[in-house]
């Protein structure tokens, strides 16, 4: 039970896997884990995407991928079929194990991912707008991230880890409120 303020500055900035690009840690779990090891439960992170290409392959993993910033793009998952994310917080879930190619409509644009090994969490990405106040609480772990405005003196990319607690909001902006709850079994995307 407790809750970890983490702070857009010491966010880890890293290349992606596939070498396409960089992308801001905002948290992994456990901690000391890494995405190049392969060896985490959960990963919360933000990108900025500047050109079209493929995703770095995650078997074993699911994703929910959402649009921050910037036009939009397409996810074209082949067989699997095609997301279009093209307004400010429009959501995508697929399978880590998926292709994908993402192409711009028009533009860089900024996305927050969400990834959990299957079978042992799943993910569930709400997205508040917040003016005035509001308390979070839920079961499991709840990772807050500021995405616009000022929440509890916070900016952009500031977060909160809350585990078995609740947490009173108070400002305006949008919060990007991430369930993390450990899972026997995942449903399929």
């Amino acid at each position: 039970m407790a809750i970890t303020r983490l702070p857009g500055a010491g966010h880890r900035a890293m290349p992606w896997a596939n070498g396409g690009g960089t992308t801001i840690e905002v948290a992994i779990h456990p901690v000391g884990a890494s995405i190049a090891a392969r060896d985490f439960d959960w990963r919360v992170s933000l990108a900025h995407v500047g050109q079209d290409g493929p995703f770095s392959a995650l078997p074993g993993y699911d994703r929910i991928l959402t649009l921050v910033q910037g036009p939009g793009m397409v996810l074209d998952a082949g067989s699997h079929g095609r997301f279009l994310l093209d307004r400010p917080y429009a959501k995508a879930h697929f399978a880590g194990d998926w292709p994908i190619e993402a192409h711009l409509l028009d533009g860089a644009i900024d996305d927050l991912n969400v990834m959990v090994r299957r079978g042992r969490y799943r993910a569930e990405v709400a997205l508040h707008r917040i003016d005035g106040a509001m308390d979070l609480a839920g079961p499991g772990t709840i990772l807050a991230l500021v995405l616009e405005g000022r929440i509890n003196g916070c900016a952009p990319h500031d977060a909160w880890l809350i585990e078995g607690e609740g947490l009173s909001l108070r400002g305006q902006g949008v919060l990007a409120a991430i369930a993390l709850q450990a899972s026997d079994s995942v449903p399929d995307v």
